[in-house]
């Protein structure tokens, strides 16, 4: 697992807006499953998981594996394979026209 990372750099590995990521963390933080800290520059925020979030975690990913499988048994291994890249290309063709909106604005 990965350890303290910022709250833009897991925005940006979720493809969220950092506001919205910021506003869904809230929860998990008041249950204490991550902590929110201050970074060295008072403007960054470190997200981190706690014991806890681990725990609930580690209890919740076979649940999700079961899912997965689940899934690809309907859909089909080779169907649910093209999904996945077909998601990947639409998050990377919307990093592209986010950059360009970027530069152009």
């Amino acid at each position: 697992m990965i350890g303290e990372l910022p709250l833009s750099t897991l925005a940006d590995l979720m493809v969220m807006d950092r506001t919205t990521l910021g506003r869904n963390l809230k929860p998990l933080q008041r249950d204490e499953l991550v902590e929110i800290n201050i970074g060295t520059d008072r403007r960054e925020r470190l997200v981190s998981i706690t014991p806890s979030g681990r725990k609930t975690f580690m209890r919740a990913m076979p649940l999700w594996e079961d899912v997965q499988r689940r899934f690809e048994k309907k859909v089909g291994k080779r169907e649910a394979k093209e999904l996945r890249d077909k998601m990947v290309t639409l998050v990377n063709v919307g990093r592209q026209l986010a950059e360009e909106n970027q530069k152009a604005g």
